[in-house]
C-alpha cells in the first residue's frame, strides 16, 4: 500500500503573491477575485511530482472550503480544511460523518467567538492598528476567528498577542504565522481530523506529515514521519532550539 502524505499548502507547497520570487512561475491557487494567488517554485513542483507518484496525498490546510477549492493543482484525494473543521471527500463533497462529529462538539462557541472578536477589534482600534477580523464558519456553525493586518504590517498585528493572552480560553489554540492570527476552539484541530482519517480510511498505512507552521506539529504527532521546509516557521524554531543546546 502507498504511504499517505498529509500535506499542508500555504508556505509548504506554494506561496502567496506577496512572497513570490521571480523563480516561482507555476500558479498553485487563485485568489477570491480569480487572479493568480499562490505560486510554486521548482522545489515545490518536484515535491508535488514525487508525492503524486509515490503516495496518496491528503491536503491538510487552514484554508476555508472556498479557498481550498480555488487550488488549481491536481489534488483529487481527501482534503482537510478549516484547520480540521471540515473534511472534503475525493468527490469534493463535504464529509457528513465528520461534519456531524464536529457539530456535536460545538455548544456556545458563537458567543465566545463574538466576544473575543469584539475585544480584539476594540484593542486594535484603540492603538490605531488597521486590521480585519472575522468569524470563519464551519458548516452551519461558527468555527474560529481569523485576523489579518490590512497593510500587512506583521509587527503591528503581533502586538495584539498580549491582549489575546489576557483573554485566552482554556483549550483554545492561538495560531500565529506571518500576517495571520487565528484563534481555534478545542474542536478545531488538524490533528483531530488527521487521526479520524487515519482510523477510518488509512489504517495501517505509513503516514507522513508535511507542513511549515507550529499548528502542523499537532498532526505531525499522529504520523510516522514529518517533513518541514527549511524556510518554515517550525524549522526556524527547531533550528534556534538546536543552537541553544549546543555547548
Amino acid at each position: 500500500m502507498k504511504p499517505v502524505a498529509f500535506l499542508d499548502l500555504d508556505d509548504t507547497l506554494f506561496f502567496s503573491t506577496s512572497k513570490k520570487t521571480p523563480a516561482m512561475q507555476t500558479v498553485g491557487a487563485l485568489s477570491n477575485t480569480g487572479s493568480a494567488g499562490a505560486w510554486l517554485g521548482a522545489a515545490q513542483e518536484r515535491l508535488l511530482s514525487w508525492l503524486q507518484s509515490s503516495t496518496d496525498i491528503v491536503v491538510t490546510t487552514g484554508r476555508s472550503v472556498d479557498a481550498t477549492r480555488r487550488v488549481t493543482l491536481p489534488l483529487h484525494g481527501w482534503k482537510i480544511c478549516c484547520y480540521g473543521g471540515v473534511i472534503l471527500q475525493p468527490d469534493d463533497s463535504i464529509c457528513t460523518q465528520w461534519e456531524q462529529h464536529i457539530a456535536s462538539q460545538f455548544k456556545d462557541g458563537l458567543a465566545e467567538l463574538e466576544e473575543l472578536l469584539t475585544i480584539i477589534m476594540q484593542a486594535a482600534s484603540q492603538h490605531n492598528i488597521d486590521i480585519r477580523g472575522r468569524i470563519v464558519p464551519i458548516g452551519q456553525h461558527a468555527g474560529y476567528l481569523c485576523f489579518k493586518h490590512n497593510q500587512r504590517n506583521v509587527p503591528e498585528l503581533h502586538s495584539l498577542l498580549p491582549t489575546l493572552d489576557e483573554h485566552q480560553r482554556s483549550g483554545w489554540l492561538v495560531h500565529v504565522n506571518g500576517n495571520n492570527i487565528s484563534l481555534l476552539p478545542p474542536p478545531v484541530r488538524k490533528g483531530h481530523a488527521v487521526r479520524w482519517l487515519q482510523e477510518t480510511h488509512f489504517a495501517d498505512r505509513l503516514s507522513i506529515g508535511i507542513g511549515d507552521s507550529l499548528s502542523d506539529v499537532d498532526y505531525f504527532a499522529s504520523c510516522d514521519l514529518a517533513m518541514q521546509p527549511t524556510s518554515s516557521q517550525a524549522f526556524s524554531i527547531l533550528q534556534t532550539r538546536f543552537q541553544d543546546v549546543l555547548w
